[in-house]
């Protein structure tokens, strides 16, 4: 919700240092008598949102300011017909290829067709998005907009999201599709969610499984088939080819059959972990995590998962898949942790990844977080989990990133990675896929991508 204070003099600038105190200060006061209630509640919950205050709440501040009223009416026009893009007009959150929208503000051009040309969308996405308020389509978009349009234009104009609730599902439903591999179906999968009517879906997966956990970690399945598939074909087969195939296939079966499938996957995936010993702990298999020691916050402790015995551990206590990331760890594409009661009781399980945004700069992301058998974690965890989000900004170090980057380039050109990775893959593969697709099925799967590759 946007912050209920209106005053910019008095918004948090008690907080900064002078001379950036007495300097925001400055600009705050003139921005009091030239901007509403309205317009000054969204500017400052960007600034909340985006954080680094001074460098955020100046740029917002000062862009509202300058000495010609003309500029200044075109500028407010603007960030009132399209609030979401109000932090890259000013450069709160700066954007590249931004010239020409800003240029067209500035002289009362339309802005419709220059926005369009710079997201590559068409101009009926970018008009929907007009008046759209930020606590409306959602604070995360604010620094993923390029994403945001690419997925809207992609939409049939009548299944985007018209109310708070539709925008709140649209987000949830983006943020478990994001982590697909195969890009297709993204938006095939998204398509088919809104065409049964945001709500409408959400109440059906929620009665068939109990849980929105079970969308969330469809795409551990589906990861689990293609490379098993991949890895069952020939050298020459692999390739964008077979991808293109993998993708129209699930296509075919469609987002609630793929349901279905991951679920029984899920649970034979419980059943092997069930009956497999612990693995030992040895080398090869640890890892170099984002922090290097348990975190307290809210009377819990979220631990970092580093070794695959502690996912194992994580995955048998929770019942969950956790261990099917093994590799993922190894290779440095995620983060594990455990958020644990202070007897070390685990509680939920979060995965955190590590994305560059448009700038070039590392940004934390919660890719997945999932309590006992992939339910939703409690209010408590969940809570946890966005402060653990927020404290990695401030204590992991790009130099840190770069470490843990060349130890798992490192470790994935060696000769003993490849031997168990492939190990591990036969040994959870087979045995879980053949149980949740059928043997039948998955042969018949194989030959085709053969006849078509």
């Amino acid at each position: 919700m946007p912050l209920q204070g209106t005053d910019f003099q008095s918004y948090r600038v008690s907080g900064l240092v002078m001379p950036r105190k007495s300097e925001l200060a400055i600009v705050a006061s003139q921005l009091n008598a030239v901007v509403d209630d309205g317009l000054r509640a969204q500017i400052n919950h960007i600034v909340d949102t985006l954080g680094s205050l001074y460098k955020t709440a100046y740029s917002a501040y000062s862009y509202f300011i300058p000495g010609d009223d003309i500029l200044r009416r075109n500028r407010i026009q603007a960030c009132r017909a399209f609030p979401l893009l109000m932090a890259t007009f000013c450069g709160a959150f700066p954007l590249d290829r931004m010239e020409e929208i800003r240029e067209a503000i500035d002289r009362g051009g339309e802005l419709v067709p220059a926005i369009a040309r710079r997201f590559n969308v068409r101009p009926n996405t970018v008009r929907f998005l007009a008046g759209k308020p930020v606590h409306v389509v959602g604070d995360r978009w604010l620094t993923s907009l390029p994403y945001l349009f690419e997925t809207l234009d992609n939409l049939c104009p009548e299944h985007r999201p018209q109310t708070a609730q539709d925008w709140e599902l649209f987000g949830r439903m983006e943020g478990c599709l994001g982590n697909l591999e195969l890009l297709g179906l993204r938006s095939a999968w998204l398509q088919q969610f809104a065409a049964s009517g945001y709500q409408t879906a959400y109440d059906r997966i929620i009665k068939r499984y109990g849980t929105w956990g079970a969308m969330e970690s469809v795409h551990d399945f589906v990861h689990q088939l293609v490379q098993y598939v991949f890895d069952l074909l020939d050298p020459g087969l692999r390739g964008m080819a077979l991808q293109l195939f993998l993708e129209q296939e699930f296509v075919r079966i469609g987002l609630f059959r793929t349901l279905e499938l991951s679920e029984k996957w899920h649970a034979a995936a419980r059943r092997r972990a069930d009956r497999a010993k612990p693995p030992r702990r040895g080398k090869g298999l640890a890892w170099t995590s984002l922090i290097e020691k348990p975190w307290q916050c809210g009377g819990l402790i979220v631990a970092p998962l580093t070794s695959h015995h502690d996912l194992f551990r994580e995955g048998v206590l929770l019942e969950h898949c956790v261990e099917g990331y093994v590799e993922y760890c190894l290779t440095g594409e995620t983060h594990l942790f455990s958020i644990r009661t202070p007897e070390n009781q685990p509680l939920s399980t979060l995965e955190i990844v590590v994305e560059e945004d448009d700038m070039g700069n590392s940004r934390f992301r919660q890719a997945q977080h999932a309590a006992y058998r992939n339910t939703t974690p409690n209010g408590c965890c969940l809570a946890v989990a966005d402060q653990f989000t927020s404290h990695l900004k401030s204590v992991v170090t790009e130099e840190h990133l770069a470490l843990i980057r060349l130890e798992a380039l490192e470790r994935s050109e060696s000769p003993e990675f490849r031997k168990y990775a492939m190990r591990w893959r036969g040994r959870l593969g087979r045995e879980t896929l053949l149980e949740s697709v059928g043997k039948q099925n998955f042969e018949c799967l194989v030959v085709r991508a053969k006849t078509v590759i």
